[in-house]
């Protein structure tokens, strides 16, 4: 009986260590995120200019962040990648254990991890900065979303995620 009852249990929880298994290994390919905030970065402080808007649109409106916005979004997807692959890989090797809980709760700290970078790219979008890579940062955060939503993993979920980062590369180049 005791093993009929492990194994009904691993049956209801493989589709959800599928999809943190494949969400990690789909966000791979990202890079990590800075915290919010005005830090430091790699490409040194930000310096204020009076010389005007730097959108190369020739509108009035605010200055073009697409350079910041691309950095930060290959940070976060890097960061929240190397959580969501952490988190997978525990919660299998909890559902390989037979430790349910721990598994439960590592696939729903992957799911929170999914969806707070959704929320990170859908906030990056609302910046200032050219519209292919607006399009490209909503696509990804509404893919992420609906894996991290998912009852069961898509079987093109891994090509989903590789080909947000890979359009996200492009766009930001």
């Amino acid at each position: 009986m005791r093993k009929t009852l492990v194994q009904t249990v691993a049956r209801a929880f493989v589709p959800t260590a599928a999809l943190a298994i494949a969400l990690g290994g789909l966000a791979a390919c990202a890079h990590p995120s800075p915290p919010d905030g005005p830090y430091p970065t790699t490409a040194g402080p930000v310096q204020a200019t009076t010389a005007g808007p730097t959108s190369t649109g020739g509108n009035s409106g605010p200055a073009d962040q697409t350079r910041d916005v691309c950095a930060d979004a290959t940070s976060t997807s890097a960061s929240a990648a190397a959580t969501i692959r952490a988190k997978g890989a525990a919660a299998q090797a909890d559902l390989l254990s037979g430790n349910q809980a721990d598994a439960i709760a590592q696939v729903t700290a992957l799911k929170s991890a999914a969806n707070d970078w959704a929320d990170k790219l859908n906030q990056l979008a609302a910046k200032p900065i050219k519209p292919e890579v607006r399009s490209v940062l909503t696509d990804g955060a509404t893919k992420i979303t609906t894996l991290a939503q998912s009852t069961s993993v898509p079987a093109d979920a891994d090509s989903q995620l590789t080909d947000f980062t890979t359009r996200l590369a492009a766009a930001c180049a």
